[in-house]
């Protein structure tokens, strides 16, 4: 028996099994590293040259298991996180993105991105969105996606309306318009429901200084 966790546990359950293997080639490395050493007691009456030699080896060592271990972390947040998002191995084109949007305090653990395509002679605009992390609404309950103005955060019009299921939720839908300016908001509805209703994702305002 052994208290190290399973690394497939710790991600999503779209993760491939060639991304599997490189990230566990990190983790045991990470685990053969183990933490830094600390100085002997009995070195650091040596003299002060010498000294001073050691403890900088030593702090050499600790800072570059330090690097390892931040750059596996970020291997399994982008993992993690993202594992599915790309759009490069679909038949969407975008013309820019990811656009970020964020969860509110009761959805802080949701996650989307949309991509916009090119628009077209009408000034239609395609657009893709994936999304993670949102919670299965009861039975006749869906989200709803709003665009928005930008700055003030109005509701402009409706984009489309979604359900979600376990993991990456890929979600397709047109606006017409202009695209400066824009923002996305998601909103839990029901059929006849209030068009009010609290939003559970949106893309953050100018200036917020939110991704």
């Amino acid at each position: 028996m052994t208290d190290r966790p399973d690394l497939r546990d710790l991600l999503p359950d779209d993760v491939g099994p060639d991304e599997l293997e490189r990230l566990g080639h990190v983790h045991e490395l990470l685990l053969a590293a183990g933490r830094p050493a600390e100085l002997p007691p009995r070195l650091t009456s040596v003299p002060t040259a010498r000294r001073s030699g050691l403890i900088a080896f030593a702090e050499h060592r600790r800072k570059a298991v330090l690097l390892v271990a931040a750059a596996a972390a970020a291997a399994l947040f982008g993992v993690g996180f993202f594992s599915g998002w790309s759009t490069k191995d679909g038949s969407f084109k975008a013309a820019f993105g990811p656009i970020a949007m964020r969860g509110s305090d009761t959805t802080g653990a949701a996650l989307a991105q949309i991509w916009v395509g090119q628009k077209d002679a009408a000034l239609n605009w395609p657009s893709l969105m994936k999304v993670r992390g949102l919670p299965t609404l009861p039975k006749n309950g869906y989200y709803a996606l709003y665009l928005t103005d930008e700055k003030t955060g109005k509701r402009l019009l409706l984009c489309t309306v979604f359900a979600v299921h376990k993991g990456v939720t890929t979600v397709t839908f047109n606006y017409p318009g202009s695209a400066r300016g824009r923002g996305w908001v998601v909103v839990p509805e029901t059929p006849g429901g209030a068009v009010d209703s609290p939003a559970v994702l949106w893309t953050p305002k100018p200036g917020s200084g939110s991704a």
